[in-house]
């Protein structure tokens, strides 16, 4: 179940990636460079476009495109590449920047923001709406992270990398509330901090650990099943892709290992794949 590189990309902050199943390709982020990159497992090729700032994450839409989300809030990339704004969210915090999304079941997305120096407590975590409209649900976070859904979609996991924890929520799919905030997983005492996860078809959650150089699989009832330790430590997110969701595509970050000629052999800011034997799910995409 070693990793293997398949894409070095020398990413500043490589993330969100998820798998195109129109396409059958792996979409996934540079951050900090603004790039979107697009591998073709068929080929093994992985190209990138310049989107002209930074990018968090990028979500497929049901019709065709994606939803990006940038500092300035949600945009559509079309398929010609053109880039049209949306949906603006915090506008008056120039520090801060979207960091992580994802899609629930009935087509919206969860999207949250962070700081550029990763320490106050300015940003938050929003829901998109297919309409276009958003809304605030969570305040005083650090740095917005990793969402996903269990099985029957009645609980949604969340993490604010700061906190060191998977914490949960009762989730109201109809509404898209969410309420009952409760710490699930604690990772005081585990090296690195939780970072991007996905959850499988059984319901176990895979988490990355950015600084820990592994991604961990939990159990529904928050037991540690195994790690798959990488080559290289800042791990940013996970994503199952491929026709049948069994290959585990991981994510890495190079930002201030690119002096380090040792760490750059070894694939950081790279693109990683496995199959580990368990399955993950389509990602949902959004309805807007």
């Amino acid at each position: 179940m070693n990793p293997e590189m398949i894409v070095d990309a020398k990413a500043i902050v490589g993330e969100g990636p998820v798998w195109d199943d129109t396409s059958q390709t792996l979409i996934w982020v540079d951050i900090m460079n603004g790039h979107i990159h697009r591998y073709v497992p068929a080929t093994g090729e992985d190209t990138f476009m310049d989107v002209g700032q930074h990018v968090g994450a990028i979500i497929p839409r049901q019709t065709s495109g994606f939803v990006l989300a940038t500092p300035s809030g949600f945009s559509i990339l079309s398929e010609d590449g053109t880039v049209e704004h949306k949906a603006s969210v915090e506008k008056s915090i120039s520090a801060n920047r979207m960091n992580d999304a994802k899609c629930d079941a009935n087509g919206r997305i969860w999207a949250g923001t962070m700081p550029y120096d990763g320490a106050s407590t300015s940003a938050a975590l929003y829901r998109l709406n297919p309409d276009w409209s958003t809304t605030q649900v969570l305040s005083g976070i650090t740095i917005s992270n990793g969402t996903d859904w269990n099985l029957d979609n009645s609980i949604m996991y969340y993490i604010d990398s700061i906190t060191r924890r998977v914490d949960e929520f009762d989730f109201d799919t109809q509404n898209g509330l969410i309420s009952n905030r409760r710490p699930f997983i604690d990772f005081s005492d585990n090296e690195g901090v939780p970072d991007g996860m996905t959850v499988d078809s059984e319901g176990y959650l895979w988490v990355a650990f950015f600084g820990g150089s592994r991604v961990g699989r939990y159990s529904p009832s928050g037991d540690h099943d195994f790690d798959i330790t990488l080559p290289t430590p800042q791990v940013t997110s996970v994503a199952f892709g491929g026709p049948d969701c069994s290959d585990l595509y991981i994510t890495t970050a190079g930002n201030g290992l690119f002096d380090d000629a040792e760490a750059m052999k070894n694939g950081a800011g790279a693109l990683f794949v496995c199959t580990p034997g368990q399955t993950g799910r389509k990602p949902n995409k959004f309805m807007g």
